[in-house]
């Protein structure tokens, strides 16, 4: 096991609460991986040697995780995976915000939760084994603020109150 160095959100379209799916210092099986494909329509022309490949629809991501949680007892580690797969919003669609600790924070858009099984984790302790599916199209960072160059990043997030007419030193 490992620990997550990744933090997952899923925060639904509708305006309905947002859903940490994944968060920093979970346990995982192994690190997520985020790839990207996109379906292909393929024919030969008649007498070709090689036929041909045309991409069809848009690229998607579909990626998956396991994490273990550690809980306070066996009664709480039941309880947890047979509600939380239930309580999650497999109807709604969203964008997952996957941040990376000490790193870039990213916005996958066009993301919906397609799956999601939890069992106990009979290896000792009060532990959780859940593993998530989903999907999703797009990906940008979560700021795209540019500004020229010499501002700092901190300055961006600081309040319209406190911005003064010098640079701090960071």
């Amino acid at each position: 096991m490992l620990a997550s160095i990744y933090q997952i959100t899923f925060i639904p379209d509708n305006g309905a609460a947002s859903v940490l799916l994944l968060d920093f210092g979970d346990l995982l099986d192994k690190a997520p991986e985020f790839p990207v494909s996109a379906a292909a329509d393929a024919y030969a022309p008649i007498g070709s040697t090689f036929g041909i490949a045309i991409p069809k629809w848009g690229a998607r991501r579909a990626f998956s995780w396991t994490r273990q949680i550690e809980h306070a007892s066996h009664a709480a580690a039941a309880g947890f995976t047979l509600s939380h797969p239930a309580s999650l919003p497999y109807m709604s669609t969203g964008k997952f915000r996957i941040a990376i600790q000490g790193g870039d924070t990213w916005d996958f858009y066009d993301g919906i939760l397609s799956g999601c099984a939890s069992s106990l984790d009979l290896g000792g302790n009060f532990g959780s084994i859940t593993s998530y599916r989903a999907e999703s199209g797009e990906m940008r960072p979560y700021s795209t603020l540019t500004l020229y160059a010499g501002i700092p990043f901190a300055w961006i997030n600081q309040t319209f109150t406190s911005l003064t007419a010098t640079w701090p030193t960071y």
